[in-house]
């Protein structure tokens, strides 16, 4: 499955969401990486050895996320299929590839009225 094909399924409604660390609803943005949510400052959950594998894993844990959710889904940041470069980084495991794969997001699934804008003319931030 790729990326575009899973993000295809997607039944909310869209928009590209405030580049700060809450969206328009005031809520904070989630990171939504393959394997679940990640918490700030840590690692993705997992690495996967193919795109096709991140991507389901991906698409797995949105449908977690997004399971009892209705509104609009604002997205800090699209989703993105991200690489690691094994080869750099010690491992306390042997692995046989030189490349593993995680897709990376940032979301938020909300209900709630928009109470944040970003004004076009002084580029501040005005509650609604």
């Amino acid at each position: 499955m790729t990326l575009e094909e899973a993000l295809a399924t997607i039944e909310f409604p869209q928009v590209d969401g405030l580049t700060t660390y809450f969206c328009e609803t005031g809520e904070p943005y989630v990171s939504l990486v393959s394997g679940g949510v990640k918490a700030e400052g840590k690692d993705a959950p997992i690495f996967c050895s193919t795109e096709d594998i991140a991507v389901r894993f991906w698409l797995d844990a949105f449908n977690n996320y997004a399971r009892d959710k209705s509104g609009v889904l604002y997205w800090r940041e699209r989703p993105n299929l991200m690489d690691w470069d094994v080869q750099n980084v010690h491992c306390d495991i042997d692995i046989d590839r030189s490349t593993l794969y995680f897709v990376y997001s940032r979301l938020v699934i909300s209900d709630r009225p928009a109470e944040w804008a970003l004004d076009a003319d002084s580029r501040e931030f005005r509650r609604l």
